[in-house]
């Protein structure tokens, strides 16, 4: 592997209470001192290969996939291989920065290792509130880190954000500690002068820092708020409690990267995971029109609602 032949030295984190080992900083992170026992995950620089994988299926222009396997090309940036949900190799394209590496590292790539881990990935968030744990889901674009921002700023502890992995028995961990928020967020939560890194130099978007909680403890998820963007010109904010079959739907429509559980012959899993945690958890749906002043309306009505359905 590159990372052996020139020598770059392992760094290790925390992160979906997993222990990693990297040869790539990751600052967005939970560093580890020392050296642990043992480690859950390994991510090391190597040479890859530029056109697929021979035995591998092709499931989209830049994805193969196989049992346990996925190789992902993000062109003008990395190709990636996930396998056997403890290995990460990196082949990034000569002079790219290392924020647009990590990007689709912690996100897709993340999430295919979570899946091949035997987890439940869900696009959206997890916080703590009132001691209980409350994830809220939805598909990209319905909002998901504008609630986790308003969420933080009220005080409540957040343990994800973009991805959020459940086991089968409804248990969650802190993901990566950061919220991704587009400018106009920034602004809109007053945070124009904290200094944000942007998560890649030519995207007018920023990680907000969250605080690190312990990555050995875990929650039992107990409430899950489907988010519906019903992108409806009125303010009218509908909570709407799900029950039967269509819990389980709703969380297979809003699991991350569906087509890659497919590709790695991992629907069966995935099937059970939905089925287990929809019998564990209070869901409910909620639509909202998408406005930023009618935030704090949501928040208040998801807070009410968990409250209501967890006591």
């Amino acid at each position: 592997e590159l990372a052996e032949i020139i020598g770059i030295q392992a760094m290790y984190y925390s992160v979906y209470g997993l222990i990693i080992d990297s040869t790539l900083d990751l600052p967005e992170l939970q560093t580890l001192d020392g050296t642990p026992k043992a480690t859950d995950v390994e991510i090391n620089l190597a040479s890859l290969p530029k056109n697929g994988l021979d035995h591998a299926q092709q499931i989209g222009p830049y994805v193969w996939a196989g049992q346990n396997l996925l190789w992902l090309r993000v062109p003008g940036v990395a190709t990636y291989l996930v396998s056997d949900g403890r290995r990460i190799l990196i082949d990034s394209v000569e002079g790219i920065d290392s924020d647009s590496v990590r990007v689709f590292l912690l996100g897709s790539v993340f999430g295919a290792l979570l899946l091949q881990r035997g987890y439940l990935v869900l696009n959206g968030n997890s916080i703590i509130s009132d001691d209980t744990c409350l994830v809220c889901a939805g598909s990209p674009g319905s909002g998901n880190s504008s609630l986790t921002a308003g969420f933080l700023q009220r005080g409540h502890t957040v343990l994800g954000d973009e991805l959020v992995a459940l086991d089968s028995q409804g248990q969650i961990s802190q993901g990566v500690p950061r919220i991704k928020l587009w400018e106009d967020m920034v602004d809109h939560f007053g945070l124009t002068n904290r200094g944000l890194h942007r998560i890649r130099p030519q995207l007018r978007k920023f990680n907000l820092p969250v605080p690190h909680v312990d990555q050995e403890q875990t929650w039992s998820v107990r409430y899950i708020c489907i988010l519906d963007d019903n992108r409806l010109s009125s303010n009218e904010i509908g909570v709407h409690p799900v029950h039967g079959l269509e819990k389980f739907m709703l969380l297979y429509q809003c699991t991350c990267r569906k087509e890659f559980v497919a590709g790695m012959h991992l629907k069966r899993q995935h099937l059970e995971l939905c089925s287990a945690l929809a019998s564990l958890a209070y869901m409910t749906r909620i639509t909202y029109p998408r406005k930023s002043f009618l935030l704090d309306s949501v928040l208040d009505a998801i807070l009410r609602d968990a409250r209501r359905n967890t006591r």
